[in-house]
């Protein structure tokens, strides 16, 4: 069923149109020819580019098939940890709403540093923190927790286990700067203007805003209140243990650095709190037959959310970026430049140039976000057509309607209407080249 079932985020495709074009000898990008980082996942990213580089091409095949590795690692980690805990993991509907993304992968090694803490394994830290880091950049805030319990405990790694993770780091940060020019991802960037701009909530409270996304799914939310209310209990029984020394202070600084950030709402970044949630109640309910019942009736109630939900969900439908990607791949001539505010599903299925007006792959784009300046982006990127959502559009599309340089198109299918550029005026009103003249000098 997990392989059959279709994406359900936007950020899956985004790696996937990176590895089409990496793959087809057009370099590690998202445009062809423009070489900016949004790969906010360097691990999963590179991972990933050998699984479908093995399978001759089947990206999407093999982000399904590392999603499935990954959640099974996980469990199996977390069953070692806390035993049960895997039952309440395995049959979460939230993850199955995540397949494509790093997030299964970014969990296993949050595990797999708490395992190796507890097994006393100290010269395995190194090289599994600088994995963890990889695997998602806040990962790297679990650094200053085990060099805590390390201090605590008078016990280190020896010196030469940290060679290969400076080794990794050495190459991690040459490849970048090879393909990209910088050494950092654009991507982490673009979302700490996101949360500045305050457009996903005012500050501190997009993240707080999670509870409405849909990854959790509403007839499966209410099985997460037990789990909450179970916390407090849980941790004072787990005190002593590993998992509170080394579990606890990290989600709450990754839960601070979200917050004091206003990081979007975005639903994966909330799985590390779902993960300390399940793993840390299970401990509690596990602890008398009554919890044991409860939680029996939990991961049942789960597992019917997680089947149905997958069940419910059709690879050949048509959505709005399908439609209107299928439209343009036939109607905009092949130089023709679009830009769109979701890029994942639409640049996948797109075979034209795609602007990104957030600016995750147009950095320039994320500094305007920042500064709440929503009408710029066009003015400057003059695409040929744009999407334009009818129902309710976004800030960051009203301009489009605006400018009468821009004109819509026969076209308004499942919400969206494409508008072309009909004359491209300059500032003070000269006539200025096409778009894909400018592109090419």
């Amino acid at each position: 069923m997990l392989f059959c079932t279709p994406h359900l985020l936007e950020d899956g495709f985004i790696y996937a149109r990176y590895l089409r074009n990496a793959l087809g000898g057009l370099g590690l990008v998202f445009n062809v020819g423009e070489h900016v980082n949004a790969l906010t996942s360097p691990l999963y990213s590179y991972v990933l580019l050998a699984l479908s580089w093995a399978m001759h091409g089947q990206i999407l095949l093999a982000e399904r098939i590392l999603f499935v590795v990954f959640l099974c690692g996980t469990c199996c980690l977390a069953e070692t940890l806390v035993a049960w805990s895997s039952m309440l993991l395995c049959t979460c509907v939230y993850f199955y709403g995540l397949i494509g993304m790093e997030t299964t992968m970014f969990l296993f090694f949050i595990l797999l540093t708490i395992l190796l803490l507890e097994k006393e394994r100290y010269d395995w830290l190194p090289i599994v923190l600088v994995l963890l880091a990889l695997s998602r950049m806040e990962g790297a805030a679990m650094t200053p927790v085990v060099a805590w319990i390390c201090y605590r405990r008078n016990r280190w790694p020896r010196w030469v286990a940290f060679l290969p993770a400076f080794a990794v780091i050495a190459v991690y940060l040459a490849a970048n700067h090879h393909l990209y020019g910088s050494m950092m991802p654009a991507s982490s960037s673009a979302k700490i203007g996101q949360g500045k701009s305050g457009f996903w909530g005012k500050w501190p409270r997009a993240f707080l805003y999670g509870y409405r996304l849909d990854p959790i799914g509403r007839p499966a939310f209410w099985a997460f209140i037990p789990q909450m209310l179970a916390i407090p209990l849980a941790l004072r029984r787990l005190r002593g243990t590993t998992w509170n020394a080394a579990a606890v202070p990290f989600f709450i600084i990754l839960f601070s650095f979200y917050v004091l950030l206003n990081i979007p709402n975005y639903g994966w970044y909330y799985a590390p709190l779902i993960l300390l949630v399940s793993m840390t109640a299970t401990a509690e309910f596990t602890a008398t037959r009554a919890g044991a019942v409860l939680l029996a009736v939990l991961v049942v109630a789960q597992g019917v959310s997680a089947i149905r939900m997958l069940c419910a969900v059709r690879g050949d439908r048509e959505t709005p970026y399908s439609a209107a990607a299928a439209w343009l791949n036939v109607n905009a001539p092949k130089d023709a430049t679009v830009e769109s505010l979701e890029i994942g599903e639409f640049g996948w299925l797109l075979d034209r140039y795609l602007y990104d007006s957030l600016g995750l792959t147009l950095p320039k784009n994320a500094d305007h976000i920042a500064h709440r300046d929503f009408d710029s982006w066009l003015e400057e990127d003059k695409p040929d057509y744009v999407l334009y959502h009818t129902t309710r559009p976004f800030p960051f599309e009203r301009i489009i309607v605006r400018d009468p340089n821009y004109a819509p198109l026969d076209y308004n299918r499942l919400d969206i209407v494409i508008y072309k550029r009909i004359h491209d005026i300059g500032p003070r009103g000269s006539e200025m080249l096409p778009k894909s003249s400018l592109r090419a000098k």
